[in-house]
């Protein structure tokens, strides 16, 4: 596709940036679904991966993207989106990628359906891809935890249960979509009115454990409330932060809606469930924890944990931000191998902002030119493996266009 685009210099860097849509009316990385549906964009041998959707009134069609060098090409991937219009957003998709450079492109088919799985037909290339089947039946939702080659652990909020809306871990094989589903938190929805949704993590690093997030919304209100996060090395035992308590799920039962708030609550509380925290978003570093979420409107902070020793600390980021509804998240959080990058939705601008490990040093880095107030921005979610030219991708919400900028700076 040609795309019209011109060069700038921004603190001394090269970048292309670009005020057309990669596909026409379409849109990236998603909106208010974008922490419930991760990696949206990997780095690989040179290039930067993307997928984005169109609208819901245009079937939620999938487009990959792929960037080398100042090239941007973009495709519609055939066969997907929905067969009729899906108003909640869950065909998000995501993408990973192979230990042999194969790119997978996974979308829900329908609100509380299964999951299709798309192989590219040949390696590094987004032009053409296969189905290669289906898994799950009733996931809203997806959310990688863990890779290893064409061994996949997602996150998914299920219906499978009476009571519906719980919490589930898929164990994928990406060759055959071939899969096991483990009930993991029991919401007992029809007694509490509270779902579980997605709390997305990014990894980086090493560590015996990989935490995860459960951010439940009561249903009256539709109000984010309180994060838990769950601590496991096998995906079957449940550890909180600090491994001071743990539950064998595969040995017992799933975690009840009362174990999980007495004992896997990191922000917020069940006695607080009118107190809207947001929908949050969280990266682990080696066995450390941040987590960042909305404190009142506008607001934001910073919430660090270790999860084996358990010690916590926290920072306000006392930034001005976009006044987001519930269930918008504002800021969002990567590594670059040195200290965390942050994109903020401003009040007027999109912006960058680096802080330490430590969260001291909070800097502001550089607006992001192409985006609007209130617009999303999106970095590739292992920005640490980076090492040459990438892509930054975003959502122009007002105009429905998906601006770009082409850049090696990753704000070491």
């Amino acid at each position: 596709m040609s795309l019209k685009y011109f060069h700038r210099t921004l603190g001394g860097l090269n970048y292309i940036w670009n005020e057309k849509d990669l596909i026409v009316t379409g849109y990236s990385l998603g909106g208010r679904v974008r922490n419930l549906a991760n990696p949206m964009m990997k780095w690989y041998n040179g290039s930067t991966y993307a997928v984005g959707y169109k609208s819901a009134a245009n079937l939620s069609a999938v487009y990959v993207t792929k960037q080398t060098g100042n090239t941007v090409d973009s495709y519609l991937l055939t066969g997907s989106g929905t067969a009729t219009v899906e108003p909640f957003n869950h065909p998000a998709p995501i993408i990973l990628i192979d230990d042999a450079g194969y790119i997978y492109v996974i979308q829900n088919t329908y609100h509380v359906d299964s999951f299709r799985i798309w192989k590219s037909d040949s390696i590094e290339d987004v032009s053409a891809f296969t189905l290669v089947g289906t898994f799950d039946t009733d996931g809203s939702y997806l959310a990688l935890l863990k890779q290893s080659n064409t061994d996949v652990t997602f996150s998914t909020r299920s219906g499978e249960s009476p009571n519906g809306y719980d919490f589930n871990i898929l164990e994928v094989d990406l060759t055959d979509a071939s899969y096991t589903d483990l009930l993991t938190v029991e919401m007992a929805f029809a007694t509490n009115g509270v779902r579980a949704y997605l709390g997305g993590v990014i990894f980086y690093g090493t560590s015996t454990y990989r935490a995860v997030g459960v951010n439940p919304r009561k249903e009256s209100n539709s109000t984010y409330y309180k994060y838990c996060v769950l601590v496991t090395s096998d995906f079957d035992t449940y550890y909180n932060i600090g491994l001071g308590f743990s539950k064998d799920i595969p040995a017992t039962s799933a975690i009840t809606f009362a174990e999980l708030d007495a004992n896997y609550n990191f922000i917020g509380s069940d006695a607080a469930n009118s107190t809207d925290i947001s929908a949050c978003n969280m990266i682990q570093i080696n066995d450390e924890i941040f987590v960042s979420y909305r404190t009142g409107a506008g607001t934001y902070s910073i919430k660090k944990a270790d999860i084996v020793t358990g010690t916590t600390s926290e920072v306000a980021l006392g930034l001005s931000l976009y006044n987001a509804t519930n269930g918008d998240n504002n800021v969002y959080m990567y590594y670059n191998g040195s200290n965390i990058v942050l994109t903020v939705r401003g009040e007027t601008v999109g912006k960058i902002y680096t802080i330490e490990t430590d969260l001291t040093g909070l800097t502001y880095e550089r607006d992001i030119p192409t985006l609007d107030a209130g617009d999303y921005v999106g970095l590739p979610s292992n920005l640490n493996d980076v090492d040459d030219l990438y892509l930054i991708i975003g959502r122009a919400e007002a105009t429905n266009t998906v601006p770009y900028i082409v850049t090696n700076n990753k704000w070491s």
